[in-house]
């Protein structure tokens, strides 16, 4: 009897198994059939069919590229930078005129710069990434049409730019705006796109994407392999005059002008009818300001201009705070520094000179 329960539960279990099972719906292959809806319309079925990427995807590769070009080109501006230098013109009274940039082109002191910079002035001193002050013994050559100039530091062995025929950029390729260390913009090194070449005349530009900041004027502009495509001048032809980026190879062809022999000379100040012209002495002897110890690893920083009185031996007799760094210790060093300033022996003159306290960047070598 048991055994006729058991072989009866067991078949109306088989029973139940076999029906699930004949009524499940089975699967119709139909050609031409549309794809489920978990399939997108636009996409292909082929399994031979590439992946279609994201937009987010698809712009990775070129963000990489972009990413090592800037790269690159901040290394190049980087390695350039101690060879530009921020200018002081002067006066016959000694007072300041302009603050300009410009850059060295030999390892003799020979540097270029706007010369507009240096119009009327009768001194000047080149202040370098290092810290030192050199002075400057004249103007070698200058074009007003091209608003350059080419001076004289009295400096050996500086870091300098060689001119090489640097193929000139096309449009959409990086460069980027090398300025002085020692300026008060916080980006000295501006980048941008070239957006296309302009000729003129007598003159070739590069025109950039980018707005040119009017403190720029006189900076180098380069490629990221560190060669020099232009230089930024006044460009006159425009109304209002703008800044514009002269061509390398304007920038050499002027160059190529400057006589071996040429005597470095100051433009002559119209005399006074009633008073002398002042002396226009020179700095033989001009140990830069040590950064105080306290002040750069608290991060202390200033910008002050100082006047030097030198007497007829040539020794500074009286230094002077015209305008103060804004820190006691740094107005200290300064004045520590100019208090041994020499010039060469003449009649008593004087001299406004300019000092900056920067801290190094984390990131500069």
């Amino acid at each position: 009897m048991k055994n006729s329960y058991l072989a009866l539960i067991c078949g109306v279990l088989l029973f139940i198994v076999l029906s699930m099972a004949w009524c499940k719906p089975q699967p119709k292959s139909q050609p031409g059939a549309t794809p489920p809806p978990s399939v997108s319309p636009s996409m292909s079925t082929s399994s031979t069919a590439p992946p279609v990427l994201s937009p987010t995807a698809a712009a990775t590769p070129s963000a990489s590229v972009s990413a090592i070009q800037l790269g690159e080109l901040r290394k190049a501006a980087g390695k350039i930078a101690p060879a530009v230098i921020l200018v002081s013109v002067f006066d016959a009274s000694g007072k300041p005129l302009r603050t300009g940039t410009g850059f060295f082109i030999s390892d003799d002191g020979k540097f270029v710069t706007n010369l507009n910079l240096v119009e009327g002035g009768v001194n000047a001193i080149a202040n370098t990434a290092d810290k030192k002050i050199h002075n400057v013994t004249g103007v070698l050559m200058e074009s007003p049409e091209l608003d350059l100039a080419v001076l004289k530091a009295d400096a050996k062995q500086v870091p300098f730019l060689p001119l090489t025929k640097a193929a000139a950029p096309v449009a959409g390729e990086r460069v980027a705006i090398v300025g002085s260390p020692l300026s008060h913009r916080a980006d000295t090194n501006l980048e941008a796109r070239v957006a296309a070449p302009r000729s003129e005349e007598k003159r070739e530009w590069l025109e950039l994407s980018t707005p040119i900041p009017n403190d720029a004027n006189g900076s180098p502009v380069v490629n990221e392999s560190g060669e020099v495509v232009g230089v930024l001048t006044l460009d006159r032809a425009k109304n209002p005059a703008t800044i514009g980026v002269l061509s390398s190879g304007m920038l050499q062809s002027f160059l190529a002008k400057v006589e071996p022999n040429a005597t470095p000379r100051w433009a002559e100040a119209s005399p006074s009818p009633t008073k002398p012209p002042k002396r226009k002495g020179k700095i033989v002897f001009n140990p830069a300001p040590s950064y105080p110890p306290e002040a750069y690893n608290a991060a202390i920083k200033g910008t002050g201009h100082f006047r030097i009185v030198f007497d007829t031996d040539g020794h500074a007799k009286n230094v002077q705070i015209v305008s103060s760094t804004g820190a006691a210790v740094l107005d200290r060093a300064a004045m520590t520094a100019f208090q041994q300033w020499k010039s060469d022996p003449g009649p008593e003159w004087s001299i406004v000179v300019p000092v900056s306290f920067q801290p190094k960047a984390p990131n500069q070598n």
